[in-house]
């Protein structure tokens, strides 16, 4: 790098890999671009779960100051302004090597906005996901959303959580699935989840109907159909959108 350092470039996912977890680890400081339709904060947040942490700085586009406030509370201590200059870029990563306080830039106006918040109480929320990483940021997502949040790494896991949950007597408000997972996935699930619902009579007012949302990269309208043939309350394209999910949970609540 022309200015003297050493520098990795990953992804969110590479990040996060036993690889770039060493990488970051080693590091003196981190960057991380906060790009339209991912969340900075779930990255930061879901390095710090693994045991990694670093002075950290966030890059964001001029409309995203709008979000510093959030993204200062997940754990960075200083912003860059994209198109990042030079003279900027030099006193924040000088500092984030030398572990030195960050001041702001007086060319930089904050402005900030709360974080996304769940109205009301918050939600019981099952993740299914057999990749580690997308598990760990979904997790991470949701709880920065305010909710409780249960893992499971495949569709029958689900469908068996789902259902020791109704055995119970304190059922999941809502479920997040991947689509494509090994063995039973998540529109299967669903199916399944659905029978079961209707078997009790959930489905007639006799209990409450598991909100059911699907994520997915695909974003072909075959995808789609699948999870609303399945009985998907929606379908959501990965990277999800944090704003999108909270939308449909508050929807939940309000009927609730």
């Amino acid at each position: 790098m022309a200015l003297g350092a050493a520098v990795d470039v990953l992804t969110p996912a590479e990040a996060l890999s036993p690889r770039g977890l060493s990488l970051v680890g080693r590091a003196d400081g981190l960057m991380v671009d906060h790009i339209e339709g991912g969340d900075a904060g779930l990255v930061l947040r879901a390095l710090s779960a693994a045991g990694v942490t670093l002075p950290a700085a966030v890059l964001v586009a001029p409309a995203d100051r709008v979000s510093l406030d959030r993204l200062r509370g997940a754990g960075f201590a200083a912003h860059l302004v994209k198109p990042v200059r030079a003279r900027s870029l030099v006193r924040v990563a000088a500092a984030l090597a030398a572990g030195r306080p960050i001041e702001a830039d007086p060319g930089e106006a904050d402005l900030g906005e709360p974080p996304i918040r769940a109205i009301g109480r918050p939600l019981d929320v099952l993740l299914a996901d057999d990749n580690e990483i997308n598990a760990l940021l979904g997790r991470a997502m949701l709880e920065n959303l305010g909710h409780r949040v249960e893992v499971v790494a495949d569709g029958r896991a689900a469908v068996a959580a789902v259902a020791r949950r109704r055995a119970e007597g304190r059922p999941f408000d809502a479920f997040l699935t991947d689509l494509h997972m090994p063995g039973m996935g998540g529109a299967a699930a669903i199916r399944a989840i659905r029978a079961a619902e209707t078997e009790s009579g959930a489905e007639t007012g006799a209990g409450p109907r598991l909100l059911a949302i699907v994520q997915t990269a695909d974003a072909t309208a075959a995808s789609r159909a699948e999870a609303t043939a399945a009985g998907a309350d929606a379908t959501l394209v990965k990277p999800v959108d944090s704003a999108a999910l909270a939308a449909l949970f508050e929807t939940r609540l309000a009927r609730s």
